[in-house]
Order: structure tokens, then sequence, then C-alpha cells
């Protein structure tokens, strides 16, 4: 294929509906959600550049710019969490269930590439999650209900935890 006629059908599947994407790009939970976003990607092309250059390059990893480029990640996962009302705690303890389930309790490359997607849609819905070793996560919804990224989109998802300051 040419690269002429390439840049003719490409456009076709591009979504054209400006004025629904301005209408969804207006709100502030959307803008800091796009924020922290676009932050995550540069921060983790920062990370990557660090590794590019030891490895590659053959300079001595830079420790100290790989952990401040993982910290300003920290913070953009932060922001978003933020908006949609979640802590990095609930995260991490359901991450870890979702892990379990697929891989029990090591690693292991079969079901690595065989995952059951249902299963770990489940768990990460879960209010209450069981852990390894019997420890329970039970989380609250706040007063407003739930409110994260399965909400945006319509589905029902994990329950916030309360918003200590309420943006006008």
């Amino acid at each position: 294929m040419r690269s002429s006629d390439y840049q003719k059908l490409a456009p076709i599947t591009e979504n054209k509906d400006f004025k629904g994407i301005r209408k969804r790009i207006k709100t502030e939970q959307v803008i800091r959600l796009l924020h922290a976003g676009i932050g995550l990607a540069t921060e983790a092309g920062e990370v990557l550049d660090a590794l590019k250059k030891h490895i590659f390059y053959g300079k001595p990893l830079d420790v100290v710019n790989f952990t401040e480029e993982v910290g300003d990640l920290f913070w953009y996962m932060a922001l978003g969490c933020d908006e949609v009302g979640v802590n990095f705690e609930d995260i991490m303890e359901r991450n870890i269930a979702k892990l379990k389930a697929r891989y029990g309790e090591k690693f292991d490359a079969h079901r690595a590439t065989n995952r059951d997607l249902n299963t770990e849609r489940e768990i990460l819905e879960k209010t209450n999650v069981t852990l390894p070793k019997g420890k329970k996560v039970a989380v609250q919804p706040d007063k407003k209900g739930l409110r994260n990224s399965n909400v945006l989109h319509g589905r029902q998802g994990w329950p916030a935890q309360k918003r200590k300051a309420k943006r006008s």
C-alpha cells in the first residue's frame, strides 16, 4: 500500500462527532481524568527513557531519576483516583485478588495467556473481596453512591470513598 492511499483511508475510521466530543470534554471530571491520563503516559515514557539509556546506550541507571518519574506516576494516579473516588489501598487489594485468581500461588505462563476475564471482572467489581489468607476488604459506597470509571460508562462498578472536599 502506498502511504498516500493509507492517509486517505485512515480518516474513514476517525470519530468525527466533534460536537459530542466537545460536549463530553467540558466537564471538570473528564478534564481531570484527561490530565491524569496524559500525565501517566508522559511519565511512563520518561521511565522507559531512563531504562532505554541504561539498556541500549550503556549508561548507568539513574536511580534518582527513575524514582522521580515513578513518583510523578503516583501523582498522576492520585489525581485520577481522587476524581473517580477510589483510593490506592482498594485498588491494590483488588489487583492482588485478581492476580491470585489468575495465577494461584505463583506466575504461570499458560494462565497468563489463558485468562478468565469474567472472573477477574467480578473480583474487581465486588465490594467485599476475599484475599489470600482469608483477609477481606469491605468497601462502603459514599452518600452519592458509586463513582468510578465504570459509572462514566453507565455500568455499576467500584464503590467510592467519601470525598473530603466538595468541588463546585
